[in-house]
């Protein structure tokens, strides 16, 4: 009775898993929800050759973007580092960060989670046994998945959430902010919480509770750098004040969970732009200049995962390889 949720989610997973499954229903599936990316982008760029032609882009301010979101990339690596020690401190540090930044190409690849797969097989690969990688990547997920809503609901925009639930008394907004702040806070012990009750947990199987929120640091740094990026994306293009970061920071979160949970789409390609575009409008960014913050910011992601990848296989790994061969 006490893992009933657990036997739930495993018998509804046992229903979808054949259609996920069949290439072609998934093949299919992510043309359409591409195909309808692609058009709702299309759509809200169209009259934009004279709003264009008076835009300038500010390329100082979109190389300081590109660097913050190397260092978010980075803080993301760490954090998967320093979530797996917290469940196998034999695991290597370096190794972890490399096939964290080496798994991070792989979900550009046509496919079904390869990005998660590809993860889960090159740290059983160097030593940690199947069950804690299985453990730490749900962990990671889950701490991934709560900053980003704590986040979101923290900065979230008083006038979208008017516009959605009609006239919200101010105490009610505050509480939502709250809620947001002490979700942010309470992640690491309401992982602690699930990881407890999970069902089959292996013989002398401990928690190192600091390395857990180093993780949650780490990871909350990254959101933080990355929402950052977002405005400065846009401020490159427009003359955003810094007054506006909060819908920036709101859109970013919002967007890539929500991109998250189309796992079917590699690296939610066009969904997460979609997504960004519709949040950038109801926060009154003009539509053609919306789907171009998001194009970039799509562009900017994409050039940080391959530079960091490179970086440091190039220089660190490499260089940690010389010693031990130089030891040898």
């Amino acid at each position: 009775m006490r893992f009933g949720y657990f036997d739930r989610f495993q018998r509804i997973f046992g229903r979808v898993k054949p259609i996920l499954e069949n290439r072609w229903i998934r093949l299919a599936t992510q043309i359409i929800i591409v195909s309808l990316s692609i058009f709702y982008l299309a759509w809200n760029y169209r009259d934009a050759s004279e709003m264009l032609s008076q835009t300038t882009i500010d390329f100082r301010i979109v190389f300081g973007a590109l660097f913050l979101t190397l260092v978010a990339v980075y803080l993301g690596a760490i954090g998967w580092g320093f979530t797996l020690l917290a469940f196998d401190p034999n695991a290597v540090w370096k190794d972890s960060i490399r096939t964290h930044l080496q798994s991070n190409l792989a979900k550009y690849i046509p496919g079904y989670a390869w990005q998660l797969i590809g993860k889960a097989y090159l740290t059983n690969k160097g030593g940690t046994p199947g069950l804690i990688v299985g453990i730490a990547m749900i962990t990671e997920l889950t701490l991934l998945v709560l900053l980003g809503l704590g986040l979101s609901l923290t900065f979230i925009p008083r006038d979208l959430v008017t516009q959605w639930l009609g006239f919200v008394h101010q105490l009610g907004f505050l509480s939502i902010r709250l809620i947001g702040l002490t979700l942010i806070i309470a992640v690491p012990f309401i992982m602690i919480l699930i990881i407890n009750r999970a069902p089959r947990l292996p013989e002398g199987f401990k928690i190192h509770f600091h390395m857990l929120l180093l993780a949650n640091l780490s990871i909350f740094i990254g959101w933080v750098l990355f929402g950052f990026s977002f405005w400065m994306i846009a401020r490159a293009i427009n003359p955003i004040p810094l007054a506006d970061l909060p819908g920036f920071m709101f859109t970013l979160a919002a967007s890539v969970i929500i991109g998250l949970a189309i796992v079917i789409v590699p690296g939610s390609i066009g969904v997460r732009e979609s997504i960004m575009v519709y949040f950038l409008s109801s926060l009154s960014i003009l539509s053609p200049i919306a789907v171009m913050i998001a194009i970039i910011s799509r562009i900017i992601v994409t050039i940080s995962e391959i530079t960091g990848y490179l970086i440091f296989q190039f220089t660190i790994f490499s260089r940690g390889n010389n010693k031990i061969a130089r030891k040898s």
